[in-house]
Parts: structure tokens; sequence; C-alpha cells
């Protein structure tokens, strides 16, 4: 037999490898046919208590260099620890993937790990495993609610599944994929003030058929036309420039170094670098993710997820809003009486 193939079969038998180092130990297991080499026990965690099927895929490189990919298949439980043996003198990195199998081919969990073997001895792996939902063929309807403004209002579907209250991050249900999914929105206080999102809009129902993850949000106000936004600190300073790339990001800020901060629910005050020079003027792109801000005595910033970012500027001029252009004028008649 050759080499290669001396290896690929020592890949292959696994199985037999493992429940021999397991059963009688390490020493007891020398009549294997490709030496005693590196062995890698795999810890899997946490097993579906429904795997009824494992099969691990591992990618190698053999004795020409060559990266090799090999599958093994472990019909029966347990699976809570896995194992995979080279010939002596394999080396290099090594890769390997597990999915977990429930009834009729239901995949319920996979997972990924990779090691650099530099020894003929035992190396001890951990695979953390991710559930699968609904076999592979599921998708994450996520529900963000926002109660601003005195408003509060909760959100569930039909089938069931989702029902979020506005607390914390929102609220996810799996469904199988192509399931016709419709949101509905209540609203103890206030009003509901509509859907985004998810190709949803408006006040009504919001009625998707799910092909992929998605995303909506939902919206709750007590407030109509003008309302006084509450403030969680006192700002007695001017506010001179407001803008923001979404309802999520919105920033204002004002003399003596005044920035605040709306995420969606609630203000942060925020301490620029720039100090107590006073900021003039915001601006941001639509669906981005950096505001920039321009201040006095030369003053630009970057606020992004990161925080604040200093822009260096040769000048020293008071950047602000765009000054009138210079150029003909034309006079308008007053209205006629």
């Amino acid at each position: 037999m050759a080499s290669n193939d001396v290896w690929a079969s020592a890949v292959r038998s696994v199985g037999m490898r493992l429940l021999c180092l397991l059963l009688l130990g390490w020493s007891s297991c020398s009549s294997d046919s490709s030496g005693a080499g590196p062995l890698v026990r795999l810890h899997l965690s946490p097993v579906d208590s429904t795997a009824a099927q494992a099969i691990l895929n591992v990618t190698a490189r053999d004795p020409a260099g060559q990266d090799r990919q090999f599958t093994m298949t472990f019909d029966s439980a347990p699976f809570d620890l896995l194992g995979a043996s080279f010939p002596a003198g394999t080396r290099g990195p090594t890769s390997y993937q597990i999915n977990l199998y429930g009834a009729a081919s239901c995949l319920v969990a996979s997972g990924s790990a990779t090691l650099n073997l530099d020894s003929d001895g035992v190396f001890e792996l951990s695979v953390v495993m991710s559930a699968v939902p609904l076999c592979g063929n599921g998708a994450l309807l996520t529900v963000q609610v926002a109660n601003v403004l005195g408003g509060a209002g909760s959100v569930t579907s039909t089938p069931a599944g989702i029902s979020c209250q506005g607390a914390g991050s929102g609220c996810s249900a799996a469904f199988m994929k192509g399931t016709q999914v419709t949101l509905s929105a209540q609203a103890p206080a206030g009003t509901f003030a509509g859907w985004s999102g998810g190709g949803c809009s408006g006040t009504g129902g919001c009625t998707l058929t799910l092909s992929q993850d998605v995303q909506v949000q939902a919206v709750f106000t007590a407030c109509h036309g003008w309302c006084t936004e509450p403030l969680p600190f006192q700002v007695i300073a001017n506010l001179n420039g407001v803008a923001g790339t979404g309802a999520s990001n919105v920033l204002i800020v004002g003399d003596n170094g005044t920035a605040a901060r709306f995420d969606g629910t609630t203000w942060q005050k925020l301490t620029p670098p720039s100090g107590s020079l006073s900021l003039r003027a915001v601006v941001g792109r639509a669906n981005g993710s950096v505001l920039s801000v321009a201040g006095d005595t030369g003053t630009i910033l970057q606020l992004g997820s990161q925080g604040w970012t200093s822009i260096s500027n040769s000048s020293t001029r008071t950047c602000g809003s765009a000054a009138p252009v210079a150029g003909p004028r034309r006079t308008f008649p007053p209205p006629a009486a």
C-alpha cells in the first residue's frame, strides 16, 4: 500500500483507534497499522440530546505536503467525545468540521475547530456546537420594540413565536422558510407610530414571507406633532446643530462643548475631545455609522462606533453653517394687498 493510502486509511479508522485508546490505553493501540502518530480528541459541547449521527470532516496535510480531506461517520451515541488519528510524523495545521444529525437526517447542530500538530502526542481540542434551528431550513425573525416619549407597546405574531415588550435588545423566533408571518402591534399607552424593516411600513399589520433572517422595528410613542424631548441630564447651553444617520443614531451639539446622542430610546451625554470649544454643526449620511461635527477654531470631529476621532485641520476659522454666497441678488416685490 502506498504511503498516502496508509495515511488516508489511518484517518478513516478513527472510530476503532479512539475506542482502543479509551478502553485499553495508549500503549495497547500500538498495533494500529498507522503507528503511534498524533491523536486528536474532540470534546463536543453542548451535544443535542436528539442527535443520532455525527459526521466529522477533517482537513490535514499528507506526507507529500498536500492538503487532504476525509469524512468519517459515527452512527451511535455518545457524541461528546470523537477523535481523529494520524500516522507518525504527521505535522502542520488541521481543521475539523462536525455536524450532528437527528432523525430523518435533520441537521441539529454544527461546530468547527482548528489545531496545529507539532508532535506525535495526544491533543485535546474543544469544539463549541451551535444549534441549527428547523433542520437548517429555518429563518430567524427578530423584532425590536422602541417605546419613546411616553409610549408603550408590544408585538405578537401569528403563528405564535414572537412576543416582544420593548425592553432589552428585542425578541427572536425561528420559522420554517416560506412561512407567512403576521406581526400585530398593541399600544396600551400612547399610539403605535409604525413599522420599519423587513418590507413593513405604516401602522397596520405587518405580513411577511420568510426566506431569510429578517429584522423588523416597531415604534410606540405618546408624541404627536411638536413635543418636548425630555433629557436625563440638564442642558443650559445653546444647541446649534443636530443630525443623524438613522432613528437610533442622532447627535445634537452646542456651545461650550455640549453634545448628546440619541440611541433610539434615550439620550446620553457625551464628552467630545475638543473640551469646552463650542460645536456648531453636525452632518451624517443616511444608514451610515459616522457623524461629523464642526466647531470653533477649526475643530472637526467624527463620532463612530469606536467613539470620538479628531480630524486634523490647518485652518483655525470657526466651522459651522455655510456662509451666504456673494453675487447678484434678486429683490422680490411685496405681496399684493
